[in-house]
């Protein structure tokens, strides 16, 4: 059985449309083996969690939800073998990433943090669920001046989808 199979199973058939979309994550995983990005912050746990922390090393990921970041640590610590403290955007803050994989929160919650993260970022940032009319707009509007580009590929049964947001424009052609 596979991770994703197994959280599924753990976290309930439910939270397929709530989970990030496995098309997306495949894209994040392969952009970042392809451009050899060695920090990682993934903002929002779940699935999400389960895949970078299975793929990569160095990985940081943070949650506002105490409850689901515990529910994901020992999902992880059980089917991974790996020990994930998760905890709040504040003590990480101050840092900055190449790859951000943003699905913190529900949606008000990611519009808060959005300019916080936007620091945070050094190259790439993909940001989740952006087929919400009234997110994706307040994302362009914050975003002038980046590349922000849809990601077609990571559209999926429940027509969810993806940008990517590229803040050094000589990796424009990165993807």
């Amino acid at each position: 059985m596979s991770l994703i199979e197994q959280f599924f199973m753990e976290f309930g058939e439910a939270q397929k449309p709530m989970a990030a979309s496995v098309q997306s994550l495949q894209f994040c995983t392969n952009l970042i083996r392809k451009e050899n990005v060695q920090h990682i912050l993934d903002s929002g746990s779940g699935l999400s969690s389960v895949i970078f922390h299975s793929e990569f090393d160095d990985v940081c990921t943070i949650d506002d939800d105490p409850y689901w970041a515990e529910k994901t640590s020992r999902f992880i610590a059980a089917n991974i073998n790996k020990e994930v403290d998760i905890g709040p955007i504040g003590p990480v803050g101050h840092r900055t990433f190449p790859f951000i994989f943003y699905d913190y929160g529900g949606i008000e919650t990611r519009i808060y943090y959005f300019k916080k993260v936007l620091e945070m970022c050094d190259r790439y940032l993909f940001i989740d669920d952006m087929h919400i009319n009234y997110y994706r707009e307040y994302v362009q509007a914050k975003t002038k001046g980046y590349v922000l580009k849809f990601v077609p590929e990571t559209v999926d049964e429940y027509g969810r989808y993806g940008a990517l947001l590229i803040k050094d424009k000589q990796s424009d052609n990165a993807y």
